[in-house]
Formats: C-alpha cells, structure tokens, sequence
C-alpha cells in the first residue's frame, strides 16, 4: 500500500476509530490503529506477532483489529460492494456472453473457507474438514472477477460450496453428471461452457489469496 493509499483510507474512517485522551492515559493514535489493523491483515501473523511488532498488549490488538475492520467496512462497504440495480445485472449477463460466451448468466457462485483463530466455547462449529478452523466467505463474481455480492461469517463446519452442494434451481445451474453425458454432446458442450464461466469466481479466489494466505 502507497503513502497516498494509506492517508486515503485514514480520512475515510479517522472519526470512526478515533479516541479522546484521558486525565489516566492517552489513546493510541488513529493512524497506529490503521497501521497494527492493516499488518495483521496483510501478513497474517498472530496477535502474539503483532502486539510485540507494535509494543502493545495481545488483548488491545484484537481490539483494534476488529474496530478498525468494523470501521472499513461501514465507511467503505456502499463504496466497494455497490448493490447492483438493473443495468449492472443486464451488463453482467452481457459480459458473460461476450467474453465467456454463457447467455443468461449474472454471475458464478462459490464459496471458500477462511481461516480464524477458533472463538472461545464455540466447541465444533467453526471446525472444518480439513482440520482447521473457519468460517465460509459466499461471493458472486462478475464476468471481469469482481465480487457483487459477498458473504460472510458462517460456520466452517459447514461446506464451502461445489457444484455438488448447489441444488438445482431455474436461477441456478449446476453441470451435467457424468452418467447423463454418456454420449450426448450437447450435455458435454454445456458443462464446457459452464465450466468455462463459472472459472471467473475460482481465479476472482486465486488473485484474493495472493494477498491474504488464510484463505482456502
């Protein structure tokens, strides 16, 4: 992140993560508290790592990272995720057909796990198959691997999506299975062009786990 990023995205959410000193201590400054926030985020260490980076104590760089987060996300989240209107959801389907030639498509739908540190007396619920612990982040992608529409936050023993998990729905699809595709080459054409376009969200996940590692 530039000098110029990094003032951007201070003014936008200063008022948010801001303190007022006390007669007993002073609050940590609002630029130190996007500083600890975007290091965690950036590298991924532990708290542990971070509040010795920072001199500060584990429980008040848990804090700031989870205030700092809140703020981005309330300042930033109308500004980065739009809801889409119409024209957008015509211009997505368009897209689809001209550069992943798939007519009638909005969007590619998956999910993936994001690893967390286990929240206390949670006993399982964020404990997935592949012996970590997690919560699910849901998105919907654009024809150009943007993310319209974005969830998050639930419990990693659930299943991050596949096509397997995805009912069949007249707005959703899913591919041919193998045993109706024994020669019948419009069923393998389809899953071809599916296959094609719903690669948008995997490469949309690849390029968000070039920055953040934790994300499987």
């Amino acid at each position: 992140m530039s000098r110029f990023q990094f003032n951007t995205l201070y003014l936008k959410i200063k008022n948010e993560i801001s303190k007022q000193n006390t007669q007993f201590r002073e609050s940590i400054p609002t630029k130190e508290k996007l500083g600890v926030c975007l290091k965690f985020l950036a590298t991924g260490d532990s708290y542990q790592t971070i509040a010795f980076s920072f001199r500060l104590g584990h429980s008040i760089v848990q804090g700031i990272v989870i205030e700092v987060c809140n703020a981005i996300i309330l300042k930033l989240k109308k500004e980065c995720i739009k809801t889409p209107q119409k024209e957008d959801w015509e211009r997505i389907a368009n897209e689809f057909w001209e550069i992943w030639n798939f007519p009638n498509c909005i969007g590619a739908l998956d999910g993936k796990h994001v690893m967390i540190e286990a929240p206390p007396n949670t006993g399982s619920l964020y404990f997935n198959y592949k012996k970590d612990f997690s919560i699910v982040l849901l998105v919907l992608v654009d024809a150009q691997y943007k993310f319209t529409v974005v969830n998050v936050g639930a419990f990693g023993k659930n299943s991050d999506g596949g096509d397997e998990t995805f009912p069949l729905k007249n707005y959703l699809l899913r591919p041919y299975p193998g045993s109706q595709m024994y020669n019948d080459v419009k069923k393998k054409i389809f899953n071809e062009r599916l296959s094609r376009a719903r690669k948008v969200v995997e490469v949309a996940f690849g390029q968000l786990t070039a920055k953040f590692i934790k994300v499987k």
